[in-house]
């Protein structure tokens, strides 16, 4: 459940060490307590932290993002491989490529205020899922997805047709859940 997740998180980063010696000692990982569960949330903490550095966001964000991801039926990997194409468009656009720059142009978005972190990466997705939310269902909202999000783009969709209230609503719900281990996960620089 998420309050037992969250226990376990918080327990993490004192019982990580322990991670190396469940998977590999059997007896061990018999006799501890909980310890599928803290391996389970050992992991999960490495995934998001790997998935906040390759987007350059922060870990809760990634939480969040990846629980409003599952309860629009498709997952954080596709929507983190989907952010990555976006981070890849927005790189294109500001070294001069013009199709690049159209296609985040028809969001609202700019490649340069993106790079420079005048608009995140984050609240780019939040944007971009107001114009979804505002398209008509269709070959042209299709194309769009793809072309912005990459060949996974048509699974995001149900995501961005929330709009940002929506997904913001669905991070909420994440926090208020404790899905979201606000804090908890973060690697030391």
């Amino acid at each position: 459940t998420p309050g037992e997740h969250w226990q376990i998180a918080v327990q993490a980063p004192a019982l990580a060490s322990l991670v190396p010696l469940l998977a590999v000692d059997d007896e061990l990982k018999a006799r501890v307590p909980s310890a599928g569960r803290i391996e389970a949330t050992a992991t999960a903490a490495a995934h998001y932290n790997d998935t906040s550095a390759k987007l350059g966001i922060g870990v809760e964000a990634v939480q969040e993002l990846g629980y409003a991801a599952e309860q629009s039926g498709t997952s954080l990997d596709v929507l983190s491989g989907g952010m990555t194409t976006l981070s890849n468009k927005v790189d294109a656009a500001n070294k001069g490529s013009k199709d690049a720059a159209a296609s985040l142009r028809a969001v609202g978005l700019s490649a340069r205020d993106i790079q420079s972190g005048a608009v995140t990466l984050d609240s780019a997705l939040g944007s971009i899922a107001d114009k979804f939310e505002a398209m008509p269902d269709g070959a042209r909202k299709s194309a769009l997805a793809v072309d912005l999000f990459g060949q996974n783009g048509t699974k995001l969709i149900p995501l961005l047709n929330k709009g940002s209230k929506g997904v913001g609503d669905l991070r909420a719900e994440a926090q208020r859940l404790g899905v979201a281990l606000v804090g908890v996960l973060e690697h030391e620089a």
